[in-house]
């Protein structure tokens, strides 16, 4: 019997020893595929922030939506992210995902954006928990004029509520 909790106490140990071991690997780990530092965990813009955005970039749409300085139908809104309805819709269902943090486009993502990047793709998740029958949805980016991107605030298409043919790639004149 003492043997036996001699065994228990060295193997609980042993476990104990190889948790501090791999603990910092795992923890380095866990940081780099999400966020490289505390700074670049997504947090709430301040409406100060807000401003100092819309004064940096006059002309973008979604900074004035975002600003509440024109109108949308919202449909769904967190700290980061913010989701309207597109006014020229193309299915039953067609909604822009935007990170209220202006970004022009994909390739303007810092290292610092990979969270937010994330929360767009989160969000799309979270608008697919309502969608009827097979909750199919396709998700486009476009990522410059030469593609169609008139906006040049980073924003992804959520188009569903009908069958999409394989070619519907591109949304022709507005993105």
């Amino acid at each position: 019997m003492k043997i036996l909790g001699w065994l228990a106490i060295f193997i609980g140990l042993s476990i104990a020893g190889a948790l501090i071991i791999v603990h910092s690997p795992i923890k380095k780990y866990l940081r780099q595929a999400c966020c490289s530092s505390v700074k670049d965990i997504p947090r709430k813009l301040t409406a100060e922030e807000i401003q100092k955005q819309l004064a940096a970039h006059p002309q973008c749409t979604f900074c004035k939506i975002i600003a509440h300085e024109l109108p949308a139908t919202v449909i769904k809104e967190t700290d980061d992210v913010i989701v309207i309805e597109d006014k020229e819709p193309r299915t039953p269902m067609h909604y822009l995902i935007i990170p209220k943090k202006h970004i022009a486009d994909v390739r303007s993502l810092g290292e610092g954006d990979k969270a937010l990047a994330g929360d767009l793709l989160f969000m799309a998740k979270d608008l697919s928990k309502n969608l009827p029958g097979s909750q199919a949805f396709r998700l486009i980016s476009n990522n410059g004029s030469d593609v169609g991107q008139t906006i040049f605030h980073m924003h992804i298409h959520f188009l569903a509520g009908k069958k999409l043919e394989p070619g519907m790639m591109m949304l022709g004149r507005h993105e």
